[in-house]
């Protein structure tokens, strides 16, 4: 019998940094709707995946629902994944019973949490991010990342009424936050020059589109 194969698009996927085998592969899904063919389009995946790479490290997967009710109950064909743990289940809303949440798992509260309670929890993940962040490209990240997830949660909102809820604007003059601002600029400038160096185009030509001079051009091309 023959199988046709269909393209399929993972999530994430997670690779340990070091090549030690016994750091599994992660992978993560994020369901937000209903699916009753949720389960065999992943294992699919994974599987043609694995038989692609021929990893030497095991798996293990990780999947991120709002809630249970959106999950689909797995057919049986599947149950040894579950039963032996390599499959975990992740329910947004349940992690809002959490009584001192990490930053990352407060960032999930804000998404699924209510719009009643958004402002204060943002409130509360920029002073964690301003106290355990040391970096300040990192932070500025961060912030911006609380910020825009309150733009969709708050529609009704306007940017500049989020900014003044979250007390965002004296943050933006900041001089820490500026220069966290203009070094993330520089990043996203030399990855792109990176790519221009090694698809051949002119340096001239990339110092135009960049603005980064020849001196930065060519420890790029170096580095390339």
């Amino acid at each position: 019998m023959e199988i046709k194969q269909l393209a399929f698009r993972l999530d994430g996927v997670f690779l340990p940094k070091t090549a030690q085998q016994d750091l599994p592969i992660c992978f993560c899904e994020v369901q937000f709707q209903e699916d009753d063919h949720f389960y065999s389009r992943l294992f699919t995946e994974i599987f043609i995946y694995l038989r692609q790479k021929q990893p030497p490290n095991d798996w293990q997967a990780t999947i991120l629902y709002p809630n249970r009710t959106m999950e689909t109950s797995p057919p049986d064909w599947y149950r040894e994944f579950f039963v032996s743990g390599r499959v975990q289940r992740v329910y947004l809303d349940e992690l809002v019973a959490t009584t001192e949440p990490t930053m990352g798992i407060g960032t999930a509260q804000l998404i699924v949490g209510s719009q009643e309670g958004a402002g204060d929890l943002a409130r509360k993940l920029i002073a964690q991010t301003r106290a355990n962040i040391v970096n300040s490209f990192s932070q500025q990240e961060f912030v911006e990342l609380i910020e825009t997830i309150l733009v969709y949660k708050l529609p009704s909102k306007s940017r500049e009424e989020i900014e003044a809820m979250l007390g965002l604007s004296e943050l933006k003059q900041t001089k820490v936050y500026q220069e966290a601002k203009l070094e993330g600029h520089k990043q996203a400038m030399e990855e792109i020059a990176r790519k221009l160096i090694r698809q051949g185009t002119p340096l001239k030509q990339i110092t135009a589109l960049t603005g980064l001079d020849c001196t930065e051009l060519q420890r790029l091309n170096t580095n390339t």
